[in-house]
């Protein structure tokens, strides 16, 4: 989302950048809860509730639409955005209320406060350097990323089996 504003005028022009990047957190973290309700949905599947998970997408399905017609002859395409992150949220919150029902599982949620910050920490990177053209956004995204891990890393995220692999894959001994 930090980069959106140059990768928008590297890849269209000037106007659509503009505009657009306002949307490009919106959709991010719309994108996200849809990824990660994709996996809960595994839940109803196994337990054989797939109409359940079918009515779920439906009725997100209608939020969405509804929200469009209702929300982009005012807002534009942060409307459209808005709408597709509410409807996004209600299709996670649903499926993981119904998913929970049917299988107890635990959540980490110290980890996902580090995974937070260590994505605040990487952040800071292109907002600080604001970089402009493919190279730069490319070496600040690379920096961004080795940053990324390093936080992790720092606030102890990886497990000492996750450190492991981490070493075998760089050869570090």
């Amino acid at each position: 989302s930090v980069l959106s504003p140059e990768l928008l005028r590297i890849f269209s022009n000037q106007e659509i950048a503009m505009h657009a990047y306002v949307v490009v957190p919106l959709i991010a973290i719309s994108i996200v809860l849809y990824g990660v309700q994709s996996i809960i949905v595994q839940i109803l599947d196994l337990h054989k509730k797939m109409a359940l998970g079918a009515s779920i997408v439906g009725g997100a399905s209608v939020a969405n639409l509804s929200l469009n017609f209702l929300l982009i002859p005012f807002f534009g395409i942060f409307g459209a955005a808005l709408a597709t992150l509410f409807s996004y949220g209600v299709l996670f919150f649903l499926t993981l209320y119904f998913a929970s029902k049917l299988f107890v599982f635990s959540f980490d949620y110290l980890s996902l406060v580090k995974i937070t910050l260590a994505s605040v920490g990487m952040s800071l990177v292109p907002f600080i350097v604001n970089p402009h053209g493919v190279l730069a956004v490319g070496a600040v995204s690379f920096v961004s990323l080795v940053l990324y891990g390093i936080l992790l890393w720092i606030l102890k995220v990886f497990s000492i089996r996750e450190e492991e692999f981490f070493k075998k894959m760089l050869r570090i001994t």
